[in-house]
């Protein structure tokens, strides 16, 4: 993504206290507005809410002075990574809750997968360092460790493993 102008569309009335929107164009025609703001600005803003945080709303870039330099340099960083951050502020606001749901119920499943894999191979690491078990003992552990692992990973949807080893 390259950035073929960036405009400033509001007077700014004071560089070190002020928030205002600026439109930035780029190389494929695409326009994006982006709300510009300055660390004073943020803490003024929780001082007259009497507040100890910022208030959570769509992203901004926050900078220390709205000087055009300034507002260039922190905007030219946005196309970095295909403009994830950029498309993400963007487009924030219109994004349905429950995608952000279901992220979270397959992140869950997958750290509980993994965290169960992982104790079953140290179960099976400990149980071949037991020097009082026969090797088919320590054979039959193993294998229902494995099959336990199996069934674990079991998708009922699409009647196989999650994980092919």
């Amino acid at each position: 993504m390259l950035i073929k102008y960036i405009k400033i569309f509001e007077k700014i009335t004071d560089i070190e206290d002020d928030c205002i929107d600026v439109c930035v164009g780029f190389e494929d025609g695409y326009t994006y507005a982006i709300t510009v703001t300055t660390v004073k600005n943020i803490l003024q803003r929780m001082d007259e809410k009497k507040s100890n945080f910022s208030n959570p709303r769509a992203p901004v870039v926050v900078i220390r002075k709205l000087t055009q330099e300034i507002i260039t340099e922190a905007l030219e960083a946005y196309p970095e990574d295909d403009g994830f951050w950029l498309k993400l502020r963007q487009f924030a606001d219109e994004i349905d809750i429950s995608v952000f749901d279901e992220l979270k119920a397959k992140h869950m499943k997958e750290r509980i997968e993994f965290d169960i894999i992982d104790d079953l191979e140290d179960l099976e690491d400990e149980i071949n360092k037991l020097d009082e078990l026969n090797n088919a003992q320590k054979s039959k552990l193993t294998a229902s460790i494995k099959k336990l692992t199996q069934l674990l990973l079991f998708d009922p949807q699409n009647e196989q493993t999650n994980r092919d080893d």
